[in-house]
Parts: structure tokens; C-alpha cells; sequence
């Protein structure tokens, strides 16, 4: 789908906290939660397009590790203030306050796209950069957009009152699948005249998952028939395997028992 749908609270949120930071002159902290596939970077980057203000967005890699992705970030925010002698800085709490430091008296807005992998490259993250945010916000003007996929981790992370950065949030969205009746007007756009049994079944396989929508209307496969041949077919194994992913996500080495319990009631079982 390249057509922008829906959306529109969550982004007259993010456009007020922009707001915010443009007139109270300090900066902002939010949090964008929700589930797999659902639209949180379509969403933000979406919310910030044609800003005339310096956007950076950043993806939080498990995979790459500290020091490297402190260099890729540094060279993003370099590059944009057209910094020739950078600082030699080796954590990504650093990046966003030295990024903090260069909105003292201009504003910016920094996107962290999966920010609970953070977790993994460096646990320490989180007290430092409350120590940095703490120091830091009423003198700079940052919006500083938190995205991650893992409710659990998310919520742990900026909810548990044990943890660094509770309380430092100035809001939170949580972006749910599309309902009912948003699909009725994606698909009124995107696949004109399905029967009432088609919608049914797309509503059905899909759950209002932006991503998975975006990957049927793509396919082509909008029809009852046509679903189902395709969720069965070589080009339907992504979208099949991402149940065992989401599990794996939320419940981590559980994930199997829940699984398993899942399978039992696909299969009738009750017990």
C-alpha cells in the first residue's frame, strides 16, 4: 500500500509534542509502542516528512554492537550538521547527548526504531541515558521518539517504577492494528467490490495488521479463495511463520509452552 491510511490521532500527537519542544524550548521524550508489522515506522516517518527541522532516525540492531552503532549514529548527526571533527564517542547514550547538546539552540527530532534491543547491546544503556536526559533536557530541544515491538520489554522499560527512565515520558501511543472499519476503507481504495465474505476472511487472517494487509492487496490475494491458496502456497511462508516470531518476541524461552498450547487448541483439544 503506498497510500498513507488512517493514523490521524497518532499524528496530531506526535506533531503537538514536536510542538512542545518548539515552544517551550526543552526537549520531549515518547514512546511509540505496538506490536510486529502493525505501522510504527510507517507512522513516524510519516509524522515527520517534509519537516523543515533535522530528523534523524535510528534502528537499535541487536546484532551490531556498541561501539559501531555509536559510529553509525555519530556519522548520521555529523553529516547533518555538517560537523568535520567529530567527538570520539563509543556508546549510543553519548550520540544523543552530544545530538542533545547541538539542539541547545535549534530543534531536532531523533527516532529510535526498536529501542528495546538496547537490552542486548548494553544494559547500562537506560541509567545512562536517564543521567544524560536528566542533565540535559531543559537546555536542548529534542524529541526524542522511543519506537519498539516488544510490549513487554517496552512497558518493563518505561513503566516499572525499578527502572531508570520511569517517569520521564512526556506521552505514550500505542498503535493498534487497524479495526474493522478502517480496512473497509483501505479496501473501498485499494480493492473495490469484495463480497462481504472476502472482507470477513482478509479481517480474519489478518487482524488489521497494516503489514500483512500491505502483503495480500500486494499479492493480489484479496478473494476468500485466494487467501487461503496463498497463506498455503511458497510465497505465504513469511506470513505463516510470523506467529511462532511474535511469541518468540513477547515470551522468550516460555514461547515454546505457548506454543504448544496454541497448537492444542487448533487441534479441539480442551484440556
Amino acid at each position: 500500500m503506498r497510500t498513507f491510511y488512517g493514523r490521524k490521532e497518532e499524528l496530531q500527537a506526535l506533531h503537538k509534542f514536536l510542538s512542545i519542544v518548539q515552544r517551550r524550548r526543552t526537549s520531549q521524550m515518547v514512546a511509540v509502542i505496538g506490536r510486529r508489522r502493525v505501522g510504527k515506522t510507517t507512522l513516524m516517518l510519516k509524522a515527520f516528512e517534509g519537516c523543515e527541522l533535522p530528523v534523524f532516525y535510528f534502528f537499535a540492531d541487536a546484532n551490531v554492537d556498541e561501539a559501531e552503532t555509536a559510529r553509525a549514529w555519530l556519522n548520521e548527526v555529523s553529516r547533518t550538521y555538517a560537523v568535520e571533527y567529530p567527538p570520539a564517542l563509543t556508546r549510543p547514550e553519548e550520540v544523543i547527548g552530544y545530538l542533545m547538546q547541538l539542539t541547545q539552540t535549534k530543534p531536532a527530532v531523533c527516532i529510535i526504531d526498536e529501542c528495546q534491543n538496547l537490552n542486548q547491546i548494553n544494559k547500562a544503556f537506560w541509567s545512562q541515558l536517564q543521567r544524560i536526559w536528566d542533565t540535559k533536557k531543559d537546555r536542548s530541544q529534542l524529541l526524542l521518539v522511543m519506537s519498539g515491538s516488544i510490549i513487554s520489554a517496552m512497558e518493563a522499560i518505561f513503566g516499572e517504577s525499578s527502572q531508570p527512565l520511569f517517569g520521564r515520558l512526556s506521552g505514550q501511543l500505542m498503535l493498534k492494528p487497524f479495526n474493522p472499519r478502517e480496512i473497509l476503507d483501505i479496501l473501498r481504495n485499494e480493492a473495490p467490490g469484495l463480497s462481504p465474505r472476502d472482507i470477513l476472511t482478509l479481517y480474519a487472517v489478518t487482524g488489521g495488521v497494516a503489514k500483512y494487509l500491505e502483503l495480500l492487496i500486494e499479492a493480489e490475494a484479496l478473494t476468500e479463495r485466494q487467501i487461503v491458496e496463498f497463506i498455503f502456497s511458497n510465497a505465504g511462508g513469511w506470513l505463516r511463520s510470523e506467529g511462532a516470531i511474535y511469541l518468540a518476541n513477547e515470551f522468550r524461552a516460555d514461547s515454546p509452552i505457548y506454543l504448544q498450547i496454541l497448537k492444542k487448541v487448533a487441534a479441539g483439544k480442551i484440556r
